[in-house]
């Protein structure tokens, strides 16, 4: 079914798009991999076995002590929305619904960020 890129001004992490690939232990042990964000959970919301879709819910609670930046890309504690990056290209969409990445600000507007 393809793979999910997940990036976060220069750190990122490729992720199996199939749920049945891809449950909710194997979420959190792949974001703790990205190196400008720390304290990530993710929840598995939705799944169905049958087609392999499912939408998660990750949260980020924290970011390192010394996040991978550098003079492009730098934040204070709570990175511009425009700098996280989600891409489906490698997604084999084979059902109605296309595969996409939503990603909000809860600091900023209370609305939840789901992909």
């Amino acid at each position: 079914m393809g793979q999910i890129i997940f990036s976060l001004g220069l750190s990122s992490v490729t992720i199996p798009s199939n749920s049945n690939q891809f449950n909710q232990e194997e979420c959190n042990f792949y974001f703790k991999s990205l190196k400008s964000a720390s304290g990530i959970d993710c929840v598995r919301e939705t799944f169905n076995a049958s087609s392999g879709t499912g939408s998660y819910l990750l949260t980020i609670n924290s970011f390192p002590i010394l996040p991978q930046e550098n003079n492009f890309f730098h934040h204070n504690g709570n990175p511009d929305i425009a700098n996280f990056k989600c891409n489906v290209s490698r997604v084999d969409n084979e059902f109605a619904m296309s595969p996409y990445c939503s990603v909000d600000d809860v600091v900023n507007d209370d609305l939840p960020g789901t992909f």
